[in-house]
């Protein structure tokens, strides 16, 4: 299995590029492999217990041994002229996440076609998830949707995949969606390389469809029905700040995040989704975001770190009431080298009230994670 990974990135290189011995310096290919785990206990209190069918309800706390959670991946970036390629191949997912191409030809134009990174997703350039734990789910990110993006001197226009879902209440057995349109994400970015000391960013992104009866259901009180989602955010990060502290901050407001395409699974926090009622759509309202400090202890390459994130839904149903999400976290990142780090840290997920106003409870994260990029 590993000789054919291998094999399979040494062949997509050598076929976009075709790199022979003459080549520049400047042209190439060049090969990474990271290395992350984590390990530790999590607790959960009674409310959380009980809600979800945990330790039957018996205990406030119920302590549970993880294990080792491991993650790699195999990467490899090209170089010929003015293009470049980005690959990167999760070996413990078994899948490819980023693949793609980028035309530079100067004057700060670039072209991408191919997965990779949502473009609104600066606030995570600076965070791996062993150092701002789970801050990632009051964010704005977007794993590795296929995308053709135009940029300009920091400004960008990009079309992307976008899965959809139907609105809740609106049955999937007698309507289907149209999806006849990409996402589309315009934004400014200023600052994002990894050696700029600070980095701004807004963004912007909107989706709609339309619902539609493919069943010939007698009662198609929603056939027909438009569905707009849209999310706005703003995103700050300082490096290095003199030299011995991080900060990084994001904020962000829009409407039926689970309908951009933003899942559990994909950094969604809340229940944002659209609802249907009595024939007629209901938005849910968004708001959230999340900030976090890391300092440096003077003369070494060790840091702590904490940071808080937050997020309140609110639909437009009647009777309905705000769900909201709460994390906080403080870890200490205790650097062997600087491609190498052991770091203990505390989190806690604080998952308040639901939409009905039932209270979830919370889960704690006591644990050290490992961290190697070779």
């Amino acid at each position: 299995m590993r000789f054919k990974l291998f094999a399979l990135v040494a062949i997509l290189a050598t076929c976009a590029f075709s790199i022979n011995a003459n080549a520049q310096q400047a042209d190439g290919i060049n090969f990474t492999l990271s290395l992350y785990a984590n390990t530790g206990y999590y607790a959960y209190d009674k409310d959380y217990a009980v809600k979800n069918s945990l330790n039957d309800g018996k205990a406030n706390l119920d302590l549970v041994q993880y294990g080792l959670n491991p993650g790699s991946g195999l990467g490899a970036t090209g170089k010929k002229g003015n293009v470049y390629a980005d690959l990167s191949y999760n070996l413990a997912l078994n899948s490819t996440s980023r693949l793609n191409m980028t035309w530079k030809p100067g004057n700060g134009f670039e072209l991408l076609v191919g997965k990779a990174f949502g473009p609104y997703n600066n606030s995570n350039n600076m965070n791996l998830i062993y150092n701002w734990d789970l801050m990632a789910q009051f964010a704005t990110f977007d794993s590795f949707p296929f995308q053709v993006r135009f940029t300009y001197m920091g400004v960008y226009l990009a079309l992307l995949e976008c899965a959809i879902t139907l609105p809740t209440n609106v049955a999937s057995a007698t309507y289907e969606t149209s999806n006849m349109t990409p996402k589309v994400a315009v934004g400014y970015v200023m600052g994002a390389g990894p050696a700029d000391p600070f980095m701004v960013a807004v963004n912007g992104q909107i989706k709609t469809y339309k619902i539609v009866d493919e069943a010939g259901a007698a009662s198609s009180v929603y056939d027909g029905k438009s569905v707009t989602a849209y999310k706005v955010n703003v995103d700050f990060a300082a490096r290095k700040l003199a030299g011995m502290l991080d900060l990084l901050a994001s904020a962000y407001y829009g409407t039926n995040f689970k309908q951009l395409g933003f899942t559990a699974a994909s950094q969604l926090a809340s229940n944002s989704t659209a609802y249907g009622v009595a024939g007629s759509i209901k938005n849910t309202v968004t708001m959230g975001g999340h900030a976090g400090v890391a300092v440096y202890i003077p003369g070494t390459i060790h840091k702590v770190a904490a940071g808080l994130g937050y997020e309140s839904s609110k639909p437009d149903v009647d009777g309905a009431k705000k769900d909201e999400e709460m994390n906080y976290f403080v870890n200490f990142q205790f650097g062997l080298e600087n491609n190498y780090y052991i770091v203990p840290t505390i989190l806690i997920k604080d998952h308040k009230k639901d939409a009905s106003g039932t209270k979830q409870g919370k889960e704690s994260y006591y644990g050290i994670a490992y961290s190697a990029k070779v």
